[in-house]
């Protein structure tokens, strides 16, 4: 007969035996896979309700707390992790009543500080990471979370599960987190990491632009493009500079942007763009040209007076005239900081040709607006997308109008005391507007529920596509009209 082992012995003489964190948790916890377990009496076990605890299952373990003798110490346990997932829903009086429940069935008010204060870590987790703090910094929480759960042996164990299902509930995937960076495919993981995170949530412009860096360090410029767009889409005037000069990086390196389908490129047009610009410089002889979205510098050089461009990433390719001026930054902080000393008198042309997105060109006509006269002359470019795809907000088409044309519909609908003019454009049409007021404040009053409004739109109406709107007279003719209405 085999003697005893040493831990039987130890046992007998009366000595604790010390175990790992992990085979600790699995006493603690037995229930993490398959079925959880019941108590003899059918009501819910302390492993049930602990193990909802830890998976953020609040909705369920909030009913407990109820069944069972309000003098076990078990039932006042329950009733502690049951007050906690309350307060996680908002429910402060039936927390209050479980915890209650709890100091009458013997629980000190150091356990349930204890429950309450993992409660509030799991909280500011979720809040720090929201908050794009880095990843120490949530994890300390959720770790915090454990240690005061399970204790200092088993909170190593259980972190890994609560950081994982509290993201989760944000909307994070769970299985891509923490890539292992002792793999070989660390750099797959990481990109699929980061996929992830921008798919399951679009609206983080902080994913957005760890997606833009992946692929651009990998060569994806058009990737890349769509990304930093994105970004700014989502950021709006708060776009930080940097990122429009990685943004121009990007398409540095990419030359041109791949072309779409074929039937989606179409582009047609009565009269070139720029020579409807250089008419309109002939027919006003304008003292002061405004132009946001400069790039190439092609149509700023056209003009033969005082003449400034915006633009957070020009990419100047041609010679432009002294009297010409390029402000490399956002159109936004050019009217929140430069405008008021650099527009002291109104100028007369203004080319909006900025991010092709509806609602940065309506705030720049509206920026725009408070600086002008009656007598100034506005032109929108990209107001006929030639396509729907032409048409779409992320770009996937070397010929792109994005949705600027829902600005012509917003200025239609809203603003009928202004002369708009459509010319039917080489390559995707422009808008001459004419007749504005200084003092008008609607747009800016409904810019918020406008936007809102217009986004919810994805279809080109037929009208856009087929030009009908467009002016039937000569360009000199239309020019002419306007002036003199």
């Amino acid at each position: 007969m085999r003697p005893p082992s040493r831990r039987k012995r130890l046992r007998r003489a009366g000595h604790k035996i010390r175990t790992s964190s992990a085979s600790r948790l699995t006493r603690k916890l037995p229930a993490l896979s398959g079925e959880l377990v019941q108590s003899p009496d059918q009501s819910p076990s302390l492993f049930q309700a602990a193990n909802l605890w830890q998976f953020g299952d609040w909705q369920k373990l909030s009913s407990y707390g109820e069944t069972g003798s309000t003098r076990s110490r078990q039932a006042g346990k329950i009733a502690m992790l049951a007050a906690s997932a309350n307060l996680q829903q908002g429910a402060t009086e039936r927390a209050s009543q479980l915890i209650a429940r709890a100091k009458k069935a013997g629980c000190t008010n150091k356990e349930i500080s204890r429950i309450l204060v993992a409660g509030a870590h799991l909280n500011l987790g979720k809040a720090s990471y929201l908050a794009g703090r880095r990843q120490e910094r949530h994890s300390a929480h959720f770790h915090a979370a454990a240690k005061s759960f399970f204790g200092v042996q088993s909170a190593d164990a259980s972190t890994r599960a609560i950081e994982s299902e509290q993201l989760a509930q944000l909307g994070v995937p769970a299985l891509w987190r923490r890539p292992d960076p002792s793999r070989r495919t660390f750099g797959r993981d990481v990109d699929r990491l980061i996929g992830d995170l921008a798919t399951a949530i679009p609206s983080e412009p902080a994913f957005q632009v760890a997606a833009a860096e992946r692929l651009q360090r990998r060569g994806d410029n058009p990737g890349a493009i769509r990304a930093w767009q994105k970004a700014a889409e989502l950021m709006g005037e708060s776009t930080p500079q940097l990122f429009y000069e990685r943004l121009a990086e990007t398409y540095k390196a990419q030359g041109s942007f791949p072309q779409g389908r074929l039937q989606d490129e179409q582009i047609r047009g009565k009269i070139d763009k720029y020579e409807v610009l250089r008419q309109l410089h002939e027919a006003l002889k304008p003292s002061l040209y405004l132009e946001i979205g400069v790039q190439s510098g092609k149509s700023l050089a056209l003009a033969n007076c005082e003449a400034i461009g915006i633009d957070p990433m020009p990419m100047i390719s041609v010679n432009l005239p002294r009297t010409a001026k390029v402000v490399a930054t956002t159109s936004d902080d050019f009217f929140a900081k430069h405008a008021n000393h650099m527009l002291q008198e109104p100028p007369d042309l203004v080319f909006i040709d900025g991010m092709h997105l509806f609602e940065y060109a309506l705030r720049d006509f509206i920026n725009i607006e408070r600086f002008a006269s009656p007598g100034t002359v506005v032109v929108i470019d990209d107001i006929f997308p030639n396509s729907q795809a032409q048409a779409a907000r992320e770009r996937v088409t070397q010929a792109w109008a994005g949705d600027v044309w829902k600005v012509y519909e917003i200025l239609r609908q809203e603003r009928p005391d202004l002369r708009l003019t459509a010319i039917d454009a080489f390559p995707t049409g422009v808008l001459l507007i004419c007749g504005l007021d200084p003092s008008s404040e609607n747009l800016a009053a409904r810019y918020g529920s406008l936007v809102h409004k217009f986004l919810g739109i994805e279809d080109l109406p037929l009208e856009f596509v087929e030009r009908s709107s467009a002016t039937s007279l000569p360009v000199l003719e239309a020019i002419a009209e306007i002036i003199g209405s």
